[in-house]
């Protein structure tokens, strides 16, 4: 990503986890320069639940909003929810990585 980009939708003081990311990345393009490593980063969508368990982060902000939206029954047909299985993730992640 651009650097100008990240500082207009991610703002330093307000979004870290952004940066924090993109830190690795660079810091993982580096080392793989550098020591001739194979490096894959994975850029995950949202995840908040694993259909596999039920489970889901019950801590995040998010996934309190969602739990809200849910019981006051104000979400429509028109209104989906975006959100990925971390359990099918996972396996992807997985599948790729053991890919010779």
């Amino acid at each position: 990503p651009k650097i100008s980009e990240m500082k207009r939708i991610f703002p330093l003081e307000i979004c870290g986890y952004s940066w924090s990311k993109l830190v690795n990345e660079l810091v993982l393009f580096h080392v793989r320069d550098i020591a001739q490593l194979s490096v894959a980063i994975f850029r995950l969508p949202v995840m908040f639940t694993n259909l596999q368990t039920g489970y889901l982060v019950a801590d995040d902000a998010i996934v309190r909003f969602f739990q809200g939206f849910l019981q006051s029954g104000m979400r429509t047909r028109l209104m989906p929810l975006v959100t990925e299985d971390a359990g099918v993730c996972c396996k992807l992640i997985k599948n790729i990585s053991q890919n010779p």
